[in-house]
């Protein structure tokens, strides 16, 4: 096949077209799938429309045993034959993703337009999609069988009801959903005219330069790999499994098409996880990432080391150069990697998601509830690999929770409570997850390090300063990065077991009981707050802890005593206050305030400083 430019019905002249296993799935999304519309839209049906290069690559010798699964072999040739006639079979390097969209359209078209015979049909199938005899079916277009989406795109997206769809739903399964729902939502619009003139127009107006590579000059995952740098780019995700498949090719295992399909399987797993919940898909990097500095020696790494993951993965353990003298390329490391990668998947989608009802988490409801914390706190992310490496540890569930409960301490006191950065302890963590994760650091040694580093920047200037200094609007705690957090934490702990009253963490707002209000809007309301006081000590009440709530109900009202009413409908703290307080004073607030101190101190085994101290820090000098 000579480079040139062909129209669909050229290409699909005898040939078959099949999305290797080193491919990624189908990643187009609206913006993608807009484009393409935009485009289909501007094409006249007089005149022809550059869509792209279609890379292909012919069957080889070494690629034969992948397409008996399918169809006959030639002995004299590279053809495939079915029902008597012979076909040209090639592997998509590079334009599965334009084709994909473009045969989900025809798919949709086929059985859209009324007018259409059964045997216009019939002509359209057989061209582009499949040819049927009394035994057996034949795709022409199409995933490898056995590999992610081969099933979905035919049986879900091509409606064909031979075939049965056992594959688990992936990321890429229901980017497929996704786009033919956008595309039937399109057409579901324009008349019956329109259809015949948009089929006529991806059949015949759209040119590909059409391009087979000379593969025994090239290394097709590497032509892949370059190739996919432009357009939507691959993930650093998509491109280490190609990699992998490249380089065990080369190094040459005695069972290579075992481990090739290990790793086909274990990346359908992995976006299988990472796109179970369709309103929340885990990030492809992240993950790897993660798992790079769990899985991997990282002992002389310092921090701005850890910013090298793709160049290490890549360049490095698993380099295209020297791959016999490669000690990451082993048979038995080969085959932990994509165990562990498999098994690690799972509990990273725990990790995010602890409220899940799957089956495979036999975990207890205090690790469930821990995990919810450290997940709602976003500062202490990087503390994910080193819970990924307890997990993968099999820790027992009571050792997993007192150290998840470490974490969420850790992550509180040095972030939210003592202020600093949110990169602070970073590195330690990360060299120590790896460790952890080899056995060669014990559960005492986590637990004591975790309890160092939340100690060590422990100190009442610290906690004063954050509360105090650096504020853009000067609201002291209604400013606090941690107040929402610390909130919700005493909600539950008022809760105790029973109902929740206030249903989610991110309906929830922070209120004053003290309205907030402009110097120039003082108001003869809660005199005993404000009093003789000037408008800057009156503020330092206002933004107390002991004036804040967290509510679900809109609490500007300016009598206490009708404020009071619609207190007892609230949330927990909410009640508490109406059924502790009959006014609310200055001295109200401040017995609140050091109500919730003292709670702050118990709950997260803190001490802040005596009374005087945090009168000081609840008031910043204002006098009671």
């Amino acid at each position: 096949m000579l480079s040139k430019l062909q129209n669909l019905d050229e290409i699909f002249n005898a040939i078959i077209l099949r999305i290797p296993d080193y491919q990624r799935g189908y990643s187009w999304e609206k913006e993608q799938l807009e484009a393409l519309w935009t485009d289909l839209g501007n094409i006249r049906t007089d005149s022809f429309h550059f869509t792209g290069i279609l890379t292909l690559d012919g069957i080889k010798d070494a690629n034969r045993f992948r397409w008996t699964k399918e169809f006959e072999i030639s002995k004299d040739s590279n053809l495939v034959f079915s029902l008597n006639k012979h076909y040209e079979p090639y592997f998509i390097v590079d334009g599965q993703q334009r084709l994909v969209s473009i045969f989900i359209m025809i798919s949709l078209l086929k059985g859209s337009i009324e007018r259409f015979s059964q045997e216009e049909k019939d002509e359209i199938s057989n061209k582009f999609i499949s040819l049927k005899s009394e035994k057996q079916i034949y795709y022409l277009f199409g995933y490898e069988k056995d590999t992610p989406s081969h099933q979905y795109l035919i049986g879900e997206i091509f409606d064909d009801p031979d075939m049965v769809v056992t594959e688990p739903e992936t990321v890429y399964t229901k980017n497929l959903y996704e786009a033919k729902s956008f595309f039937k939502d399109k057409l579901d619009g324009i008349s019956e005219e329109d259809k015949i003139n948009l089929l006529y127009k991806l059949r015949y107006n759209l040119l590909f330069n059409v391009f087979e590579i000379e593969s025994n000059k090239l290394d097709i995952s590497l032509v892949f790999e370059t190739l996919n740098y432009r357009g939507k780019k691959l993930s650093k995700l998509e491109l280490f499994k190609n990699r992998l498949i490249f380089l065990i090719s080369k190094a040459r295992y005695q069972s290579e098409e075992e481990i090739r399909n290990k790793i086909v399987q274990t990346w359908q797993t992995i976006y299988e996880w990472l796109g179970k919940d369709p309103d929340n898909r885990l990030n492809d990097d992240d993950f790897l990432r993660s798992f790079w500095i769990m899985f991997y020696d990282h002992s002389k790494r310092n921090d701005d080391d850890f910013k090298e993951f793709e160049n290490d993965i890549f360049n490095v353990k698993y380099r295209i150069t020297d791959i016999s003298k490669n000690s990451f390329l082993k048979e038995s490391r080969v085959l932990e990697l994509i165990e562990t990668l498999s098994s690690s998947v799972k509990y990273w989608y725990f990790i995010h998601n602890p409220q899940t009802k799957e089956s495979c988490f036999e975990f207890s409801l205090s690790i469930r509830r821990v995990v919810d914390k450290i997940k709602r706190n976003k500062y202490g992310a990087f503390m994910r690999p080193l819970i990924l490496a307890a997990f993968q540890r099999g820790v027992s569930q009571n050792e997993m929770s007192n150290l998840l409960s470490r974490v969420e301490r850790h992550n509180f006191c040095v972030y939210l409570l003592f202020g600093k950065q949110a990169d602070a302890n970073r590195p330690t963590f990360w060299r120590l997850a790896n460790r952890y994760f080899r056995s060669d650091a014990s559960y005492w040694e986590i637990m004591n390090t975790i309890e160092g580093k939340t100690k060590e920047h422990m100190s009442y200037e610290n906690i004063f300063n954050h509360i105090h200094s650096n504020r853009q609007s000067n609201y002291r705690f209604l400013d606090w990065n941690g107040c929402k957090y610390f909130f919700w934490e005493w909600e539950e702990f008022l809760r105790d077991e029973n109902e929740r009253l206030i249903k989610e963490y991110t309906k929830a707002e922070l209120d004053c009981i003290f309205p907030r209000v402009r110097k120039d809007q003082m108001h003869n309301s809660f005199i005993q707050v404000r009093r003789s006081r000037d408008y800057e000590n009156t503020e330092k009440f206002t933004y107390c802890l002991g004036n804040i709530t967290l509510t679900k109900l809109n609490l500007t009202i300016y009598d206490y005593y009708k404020m009071r009413t619609k207190l007892y409908t609230g949330g927990y703290d909410n009640q508490k206050i109406a059924r502790d307080y009959e006014e609310w004073t200055d001295q109200s607030i401040l017995t609140r305030g050091l109500e919730l101190l003292n709670f702050l101190e118990n709950h997260w085994e803190v001490s802040i400083g005596d009374d005087n101290q945090k009168k000081r820090l609840l008031l910043d000098g204002a006098q009671v």
